[in-house]
C-alpha cells in the first residue's frame, strides 16, 4: 500500500525536525512506513486548503516562504518525493515529452447579442420593456422568453405549422423548452413569474370557468344515463323473473350500449409532478401542459436517476408532439394508453449547476438530445443593476392578458394548420437550402443542436404571428386565413440568431471560455518549475482555485488543449509545456 502522510493542522510556532523515524508538527507526529521502505519515495503531502487558508491569515508571506523551503527540504533529504528542479528543461531529461502548441484560450467569454424590439410585435414589446425596467432594469430576456414559451403552452395542440410548400407531412406543434440561465440574484425567479402572469390569468379567466360549465354538462348527461340505466335494470329484472329471454337478451345489449360521459378538465401548468402523476395530467390535457419548474436542477437530477430512463423518453415524446399515441406498462400498475403527448417546460438554473450537465453531455455519458431540445436558453451578460421606481401601465398589462384569453377561447376539438404566404415561403425556401448546404460541414456536436433549428423557427414564427393578429380589431380572428406573413417569419429569424449567441455561450462553460479558474493555473504555471502535483497546487490557495472542483475544472481544460501533461512515472504529477515554465 501507498503511504500518504496527513497533517491535521498547521499551527503556529509548528517546528519542523529530521530524523530516522519520524517527522514532528508541534504535537502531531507521523510515522514513515517501516514495512515497505522503499514506498516512502511516493509519500506525498495532502494538506488541506482550508488548514493552508488558515496559515496564510496567521503568517506574513516570509513565513510560508520559509515553511514551504523547510517542507521541501525534509523531503529532499529524505529522497520520499521528487526533487526541486531548476528549470522545466532540467526535468523533462530522461522523458519522451512531444509537446505541440497549445490550444487557445479565451479568457474573456463570449457575449451573445441583446434582446431587441425587433423580435417580438409591438403590444409584446412593450410588456416585456416596462416590466423589466420596473423589476430594477432587469434583463429583457428572462422575461421575453417566459413570455413566448407561455403563449406556445396555451396554444397547444389547438395549431400547428406544415413549413414546406408542397409536403404537407411534416408539421410541427409550437412546443418550446425555454432556459433562464444566471447567477444568483439576477431576478430570474421574478421575471418567469411575470411571463406566466398572463397564462395565470387566462387559466382563471377562461379555462377554469370552461371547466366548470363542463362538469355541470358532464353531471346532467351522466344522471341521464343513470337514470335509464336504473329504469332498464327493473325491465332486465321483471323479464328474467317472466323467463323472457328474448327481451332480457335485448335489455342487456341496450344497457351495455350505455355511456357515460367524461369531458376531461384542463389545466395548462404543472409545477412540481411524479410521472406518474404527469401522465394522469398529459390524459386529462391533450392539448399539452407546461411543466413550469422554479429550478431545472431537480429537473435534471430526477432524469438521470437509475431506472428513470421511461421518463426522459417520456418528455422526449412530449417535445416532439407528433399526435402519436403514447402507452407505458408497469408491472402491477394499470396500462395508461395516452392519446398524444404534448409537453412545454420553463425553467431557470445557475451557471455551476449547469456545467456537470454539460459535462455528462459532452463526454457522452448522458447524450440523448434532452439538452438540445432546450432551444430557447439564455444567459444574458450581467448588466447593471439599478434602483427603479417606474409605474407600468395598465394598457400594456391589458394587452397582453387579453392576447392570452382569445388563444385560450380558442375551440379544443378544432385544430388549425398554418401555412406559409407566397412571400413568407419563398424566404423560407431560400433560407433553408442555404441552411442544409452548410450544416453539414459543422462539427457533430454544433450539428446535434443545428439540426434542430428550422423546426424551432418554424414554431416561433406560427406564436408570433398569432400574437401579431392578436393585435387586430378584437373581433377578429386569431387564425384568419391560417397563413404565416413575412413579418412573423423575419421576427423568427432574428431569434434563431439571437439564441445562437446564446448557445455558444453557453457551451462555452465547457470550453474555459472565461473561467477564473481556468485563466489563474494558466497564469501560474510558471510558479511550478516544469511539474506539479494536485497536492502542491492544493497548497497555493490562488484566486478561483480553492475548491476541489475548481481546480479540477481547471487542470482537465488546460490539459486538452495542451499546456499540461499527466504522467504516471515515476509518480503522479503534471508536466509543464516548456513554453509556460
Amino acid at each position: 500500500m501507498r503511504c500518504a502522510i496527513n497533517i491535521f493542522k498547521f499551527l503556529k510556532g509548528s517546528i519542523f525536525t529530521s530524523g530516522s523515524n519520524s517527522l514532528v508538527l508541534k504535537s502531531t507526529t507521523v510515522i514513515p512506513c517501516k514495512k515497505n521502505p522503499e514506498e516512502n519515495e511516493n509519500i506525498t503531502l495532502d494538506i488541506e486548503c482550508e488548514y493552508q487558508d488558515e496559515m496564510l491569515r496567521c503568517y506574513s508571506q516570509e513565513q510560508k516562504e520559509l515553511y514551504e523551503y523547510e517542507e521541501m527540504s525534509y523531503l529532499n533529504n529524505r529522497g520520499m518525493s521528487m526533487p526541486v528542479q531548476e528549470s522545466c528543461q532540467n526535468y523533462n531529461q530522461g522523458y519522451i515529452v512531444e509537446w505541440h502548441d497549445p490550444e487557445p484560450i479565451t479568457l474573456n467569454r463570449f457575449s451573445p447579442i441583446d434582446f431587441d424590439k425587433t423580435m417580438v410585435p409591438s403590444s409584446l414589446w412593450k410588456y416585456i420593456h416596462e416590466f423589466s425596467k420596473s423589476l430594477n432594469n432587469s434583463p429583457l430576456d428572462y422575461l421575453a422568453v417566459s413570455l413566448i414559451v407561455a403563449l406556445a403552452s396555451l396554444i397547444g395542440g389547438t395549431m400547428s405549422i406544415a413549413p414546406k410548400k408542397n409536403d404537407k407531412g411534416w408539421k410541427v406543434k409550437p412546443t418550446l423548452w425555454g432556459m433562464i440561465i444566471g447567477g444568483p440574484s439576477r431576478y430570474k425567479t421574478p421575471m418567469m413569474n411575470r411571463g406566466m402572469e398572463p397564462l395565470y390569468y387566462a387559466q382563471q379567466k377562461v379555462i377554469n370557468v370552461t371547466n366548470l360549465k363542463n362538469q355541470k354538462k358532464q353531471d346532467a348527461l351522466n344522471e341521464i344515463v343513470d337514470k335509464k340505466e336504473s329504469d332498464l335494470k327493473i325491465q332486465l329484472s321483471e323479464a328474467l323473473e317472466k323467463n323472457d329471454s328474448k327481451t332480457a337478451e335485448t335489455l342487456l345489449e341496450e344497457i351495455a350500449s350505455l355511456t357515460r360521459t367524461n369531458i376531461t378538465k384542463r389545466d395548462v401548468i404543472v409545477n412540481d409532478a411524479t410521472p406518474e402523476a404527469l401522465l394522469i395530467r398529459l390524459a386529462d390535457n391533450r392539448l399539452g401542459v407546461l411543466q413550469f419548474r422554479d429550478e431545472l436542477s431537480g429537473f435534471f437530477a430526477s432524469m438521470n436517476k437509475q431506472g428513470r430512463e421511461q421518463e426522459r423518453a417520456l418528455f422526449l415524446e412530449g417535445f416532439n408532439a407528433s399526435g402519436s399515441p403514447y402507452t407505458q406498462e408497469r408491472v402491477g400498475r394499470e396500462k395508461v394508453v395516452l392519446e398524444s403527448v404534448h409537453l412545454n417546460i420553463l425553467g431557470a438554473i445557475q451557471p455551476k449547476v449547469l456545467l456537470p450537465i454539460l459535462h455528462d453531455r459532452e463526454s457522452g455519458r448522458v447524450d440523448d438530445g434532452l439538452f438540445e431540445r432546450f432551444q430557447l436558453a439564455v444567459w444574458p451578460d450581467d448588466g447593471l443593476t439599478e434602483y427603479t421606481d417606474f409605474s407600468v401601465s395598465p394598457e400594456s398589462k391589458d394587452i397582453v392578458n387579453e392576447l392570452f384569453t382569445r388563444v385560450a377561447r380558442l375551440e379544443e376539438d378544432e385544430h388549425h394548420c398554418f401555412n406559409f404566404d407566397s412571400e413568407a415561403q419563398e424566404l423560407w425556401d431560400k433560407w433553408s437550402k442555404n441552411f442544409y448546404s452548410s450544416v453539414g460541414n459543422l462539427s457533430n456536436e454544433e450539428q446535434s443542436i443545428e439540426i434542430k433549428y428550422p423546426a424551432m423557427v418554424a414554431k416561433i414564427a406560427l406564436v408570433l404571428q398569432v400574437a401579431i393578429n392578436g393585435e387586430q380589431e378584437p373581433d377578429a380572428s386569431l387564425v384568419g386565413e391560417s397563413l404565416i406573413d413575412q413579418e412573423a417569419l423575419r421576427m423568427a429569424f432574428k431569434w434563431l440568431r439571437y439564441l445562437r449567441t446564446h448557445s455558444r455561450k453557453i457551451r462555452s462553460l465547457t470550453q474555459g471560455e472565461g473561467d477564473a479558474s481556468v485563466s489563474s493555473l494558466l497564469a501560474n504555471l510558471s510558479k511550478f518549475g516544469g511539474s506539479f502535483t494536485k497536492q502542491q497546487l492544493s497548497q497555493k490557495c490562488w484566486k478561483g482555485l480553492t475548491n476541489r472542483n475548481d481546480r479540477d475544472r481547471a487542470l482537465l481544460e488546460l490539459e486538452n488543449k495542451g499546456y499540461i501533461k499527466l504522467v504516471s512515472e515515476p509518480r503522479k504529477m503534471f508536466l509543464v509545456h516548456p513554453d509556460y515554465c
